[in-house]
């Protein structure tokens, strides 16, 4: 009997109706969000069903779809499953469909999209934000959800900030200040005496946390309402994978400043008056001079141009003037004979609370007060650092706005396609299985010989060559000239680090660096000496050759960060010596930040891995050491420690290639795929084995599973059951398997040829 059934009301189904469902393994689905599917039958257009469904057989009704939830589809009084029904009114009945995977209504939604929980507060002041990550990265996961490792990327601001430095989580050596190594704090909060300070935005560091991808998938299975389970979730190589982002944790309060601009002057020496002005909520500026009312460091900033007509022998000078205490607070003058000068002048004073109601000016002075200058424009602006968040840190953090920008089904596809994974959905126990197709290979068997009709079957042969590399788009990671050819290059030798390279005696010869994944070759002579200067990161492909004629080529979305390489050269005795400094990963990609930089919109976001390893040792100059955050898509230490058991390239022993990928792509390359009919004593039990084997999550280890089975003798993987059932009956039933025909053999890897 068939049965669609919600909230205990069946549909009224005509005696005569034929369903066909489809059961798909999710180890040869193009899509992650695979279902089980009911084809479209029809339904009697009867009071039961109309008043079950809310549809009407009007025509303004016809033909539109509606999709009704939670129905149950129960066959042979057994075998329940729950999924979505699809209905709309054709003519004189209605047409339905059923498909049991409810997560399908989320495919397109982009992660950004999912409501991710509440803030995470990170302290009350900026400083408190900046402790709480100098105690964080002294935690892992599952101890901490995220991490602030170091990261290489000059473009995250663009050119809105020349005071950047070009790292995420620039954690610094602070011993030759007498202080404790600590993340960077940003220029803004130092002395700006200085009249090289940049103008604009003032972060010298940007501070961003990298979430654990473990903790966002746990997350992300609450928001659906699922449990995510299996080997991938407890795979001790993989706890401290993390995923790159870019969402600063910047904060833009600007209560204690004044910002100007339009000014003017009387000839002489005159205060300037702006005709444009905007002020914090606790700072008062009038046009004419600002107001002291808290104590702290106040930071000035005036920019003046003048233009006179003739040469000139006065020099003209700016200032900051505060006229209570009749002091000059800081001066900048010009006298190079131009007839246009640009004078620019940072400034600071500590305000005490007797400095309290003190006016200070903006002042542009001329040694001759009757000679014609115009001032072309001015503006300024006036900072008490000790009271506004200067460093603009967020005092709080949301998951949603550092998951990447992509839709549900593609997170899941590029993650499944990067680690070989399969996931076996259960829509009615709301459970999810991510089990390494590595492991599926060894799981366990079921014998239904006796259950498949006798005769002759469809065999379909496949036998192809796979040629398996990361898919990098340019855009924000890397291009094909990051993957140079080294075959007119002699290799002299694979190291750890470039330290414990051999020296160069000619041109023409390259070395292997573990620690960065990249190549080196010998540069140009230079004191008698030849050095290693960085040449190409090593290319990521692996090939499968089955003398075929065609090759299929898998290409991975998601990809590793790649490393970046800094070395300090010396010269002792006319013999340069190169040491490998720091490494860190790195990505030529803009942030979003709420300073106004910001990545393309529009463009869907990749995946981008690294693995955290904690506290690391680097070379800050020669001879001194230091600590400092690192994540790595190697599995080397510039100590030479093995920190990982893998790295996150394709390529070498430890590659996800050879630990995750390999056993299954060479399985894929050479199979038959192989056309049963079940016998006539296949039954409702024999289905819901099958439909537990094919597709749904089973507990235990996935090599204790049963996902293979043994037809006269012959191991296969079963790939889809298709069945008809009546009324009173199973129909028909039909299995597509797969079994391994040759075996593969793989090459290639990082030749770059």
């Amino acid at each position: 009997m068939i049965e669609f059934i919600k909230d205990n009301v069946a549909l009224a189904l005509d005696p005569k109706t034929k369903i066909r469902l489809e059961f798909n393994s999710p180890l040869f689905a193009e899509d992650v969000i695979e279902a089980t599917k009911v084809f479209w039958f029809d339904l009697p257009l009867n009071a039961t069903n109309i008043k079950a469904l809310g549809h009407s057989n009007q025509p303004g009704a016809s033909g539109k779809m509606q999709v009704y939830s939670n129905y149950y589809l129960r066959i042979m009084g057994f075998i329940e499953l729950k999924g979505s029904l699809v209905v709309r009114t054709i003519s004189d009945k209605f047409r339905v469909a059923f498909t049991t995977n409810d997560l399908a209504q989320y495919k397109k939604t982009l992660l950004t999209d999912f409501g991710w929980g509440d803030d995470i507060t990170l302290g009350v002041t900026t400083e408190d934000v900046f402790d709480f990550a100098e105690a964080q990265i002294l935690e892992e996961f599952p101890d901490v959800d995220f991490n602030f490792p170091r990261i290489y990327n000059p473009s995250f601001y663009g050119d809105i900030n020349p005071a950047f430095d070009g790292f995420l989580n620039n954690y610094t050596y602070k011993g030759n200040l007498g202080l404790t190594d600590g993340f960077l704090r940003n220029g803004i909060n130092e002395d700006p005496g200085e009249e090289d300070l940049p103008t604009g935005v003032v972060n010298q560091n940007a501070l961003v946390p990298m979430f654990y991808l473990q903790h966002i998938l746990t997350e992300l299975a609450d928001i659906l309402g699922f449990v995510f389970t299996g080997e991938f979730f407890t795979d001790t190589d993989l706890q401290q994978i993390m995923l790159y982002n870019d969402f600063d944790l910047a904060w833009n309060e600007k209560e204690y400043w004044i910002e100007c601009s339009g000014g003017s002057y009387v000839l002489g020496a005159h205060p300037i008056t702006f005709s444009t002005y905007t002020m914090g909520d606790n700072a008062t500026f009038n046009g004419s001079y600002f107001t002291v009312e808290h104590v702290g460091l106040h930071e000035f900033y005036l920019r003046v141009v003048l233009s006179r007509p003739l040469s000139y022998t006065d020099a003209p000078v700016i200032s900051v003037w505060n006229n209570t205490t009749n002091e000059i607070l800081g001066t900048a003058t010009c006298d190079d004979g131009l007839t246009e000068v640009t004078l620019i002048l940072y400034c600071s004073a500590f305000m005490e609370t007797a400095n309290i109601g003190d006016h200070v000016y903006f002042y542009c002075t001329l040694a001759h007060v009757f000679t014609e200058w115009t001032m072309v424009e001015a503006e300024g602006s006036v900072v008490n650092s000790s009271q506004t968040d200067l460093n603009r840190l967020a005092k709080s953090a949301n998951l949603k706005n550092h998951v990447p920008k992509m839709m549900l089904n593609d997170f899941l596809k590029d993650l499944k396609m990067f680690w070989g994974l399969s996931l076996f959905f259960d829509n009615q126990m709301q459970s999810a299985q991510f089990s390494f197709n590595k492991d599926i290979l060894d799981a366990a068997i079921l014998d239904i010989t006796d259950i498949v009709a006798v005769g002759e079957q469809i065999e379909i042969a496949e036998k192809k060559n796979m040629s398996i590399d990361f898919e990098w788009d340019g855009e924000d990671a890397a291009t094909e000239d990051n993957f140079l050819s080294i075959s007119d290059f002699e290799q002299l030798d694979d190291v750890l680090i470039l330290t414990d390279a051999p020296r160069a005696k000619s041109t023409g010869e390259i070395v292997k660096v573990a620690v960065t994944n990249t190549y080196f070759k010998s540069g140009d002579a230079d004191n008698n000496e030849r050095r290693w200067l960085f040449y190409s990161d090593i290319p990521q492909k692996c090939f499968i050759n089955n003398s075929a004629d065609e090759t299929t080529e898998i290409k991975l979305n998601a990809n590793p960060l790649l490393m970046k390489n800094i070395a300090h050269v010396t010269v002792v005795n006319n013999i340069i010596d190169i040491e490998q400094s720091l490494v860190v990963p790195q990505i030529l990609k803009k942030g979003k930040s709420i300073l106004g930089v910001s990545e393309e919109e529009g463009s869907e976001e990749v995946l981008r891995f690294m693995n955290w390893v904690g506290m690391s040792t680097y070379h800050v100059i020669v001879g001194i050491d230091s600590d400092y955050p690192f994540a790595t898509t190697s599995n080397y230490e510039l100590d030479k420690t093995k920190c990982k058991n893998i790295t996150l390239f394709l390529e070498g022993t430890d590659g996800i290639y050879n630990n995750y990928l390999k056993t299954w792509y060479e399985f894929i390359s050479a199979t038959e795929e192989v056309t049963f009919n079940m016998g006539v004593n296949f039954g409702a039990k024999h289905l819901l084995q099958l439909m537990q084997i094919i597709c749904q999550p089973q507990s235990g280890d996935t090599t204790s599973n049963i996902r293979w089975l043994m037809i006269e003798s012959i191991k296969y993987l079963p790939k889809k059951l298709t069945v008809e059932i009546s009324m009173n009956n199973i129909e028909s039933a039909e299995l597509i398997a797969v079994k391994q025909s040759i075996q593969a053999t793989e090459t290639g890897g990082e030749s770059g040829s």
